[in-house]
């Protein structure tokens, strides 16, 4: 158990032992990283500030085989990686309950930020969660990206809302994707990019939100994209 503590700084976690549990931590510019041995973990009420040297498009959760529930990030450069599935046997990760801004880095360069990114990934759960990519014209990728051609696998998604990113919604994997809400001309190409023939469920809506994140629905979005790149 990691539970009531402050990182600062560079300083983050490296988690090398199974089942491990990180409860009410704050972390100002440190990371999380289960490693090569992909160790189980779970992080409940932890929130993850912006570093002070913002730059670059390291994770700040990765690889897989955890769950997060409750988390806040705000102002990170990249948010939760899911990964590690042929390269390090990496189980599934379910991420709900959570609240993410991914910022674009201080000195824009060749920044990807994503707040949900998938390479490598084993199947993904996702209840109740939002994502922002907070661009600030430096140009990301989306806040959520599960591509095809990437080793990953399957997605299961139920009350996402996204918000920015050149398209706001991307996925080339099977699943199903339930109560997608997608916030109206937040995107610089399109609402989604989406490999459609392969999912079994999809609902979505093209919605505006309050100032408490609160969706008002403006149309509904078919699924009527066939890449997911």
């Amino acid at each position: 158990m990691v539970q009531d503590i402050l990182f600062t700084g560079s300083a983050g976690l490296n988690i090398r032992a199974n089942n491990v549990v990180v409860r009410r931590v704050l972390f100002q510019g440190g990371k999380v990283d289960g490693g090569s041995g992909c160790p189980s973990f779970r992080l409940e009420q932890v929130t993850f500030n912006r570093p002070a040297n913002a730059d670059g498009d390291f994770p700040t959760v990765q690889h897989g085989n955890y769950v997060a529930d409750r988390v806040k990030m705000d102002g990170v450069t990249e948010g939760l990686r899911v990964g590690g599935r042929s390269a390090f046997a990496c189980g599934p990760v379910t991420i709900s309950n959570s609240w993410v801004r991914v910022q674009s880095e201080t000195n824009c360069s060749d920044w990807h930020g994503d707040g949900i990114q998938g390479y490598d990934g084993p199947a993904l759960t996702i209840r109740n969660v939002a994502l922002w990519l907070d661009e600030q014209g430096c140009g990301g990728t989306a806040p959520f990206f599960y591509p095809r051609n990437q080793g990953n696998t399957s997605v299961d998604i139920d009350r996402l809302l996204v918000r920015g990113g050149g398209y706001a919604f991307r996925n080339g994997m099977s699943g199903q994707v339930t109560n997608l809400k997608i916030t109206n001309g937040s995107w610089s190409y399109g609402p989604i990019d989406v490999r459609c023939s392969v999912l079994t469920a999809w609902q979505a809506d093209i919605v505006t939100i309050d100032g408490n994140w609160q969706p008002t629905t403006v149309r509904a979005q078919p699924c009527n994209t066939e890449a997911g790149f």
